[in-house]
């Protein structure tokens, strides 16, 4: 299987969703990166680290009690282009 990033950009942001799960009070911030597709299909961020569906399911149960809020959103989604932009740059060297 070919995942879609390179192990150290994937770490980046395994790293991000780490220390949003670590901060409670950053828990809208963890679900707002786990809704997002980059984060969490078979292809994805975590799964170009080695983290099995299964466990990534298990992840986004302990946050799914808390919305997302629009801030929180929006930090997500920066950071996730962010992500995408560096894995961009890598792929075209």
């Amino acid at each position: 299987m070919k995942y879609i990033y390179a192990p150290d950009i994937a770490a980046k942001a395994v790293l991000e969703l780490n220390h949003a799960l670590r901060g409670h009070n950053d828990m809208e911030y963890a679900n707002a990166l786990l809704a997002d597709q980059r984060m969490t299909n078979t292809k994805g961020v975590l799964a170009s680290c080695g983290v099995k569906y299964k466990d990534i399911k298990r992840v986004r149960d302990c946050v799914s009690g808390q919305l997302p809020t629009l801030d929180a959103q929006k930090k997500a989604l920066e950071f996730l282009n962010s992500i995408d932009a560096e894995q961009e740059l890598w792929s075209q060297h």
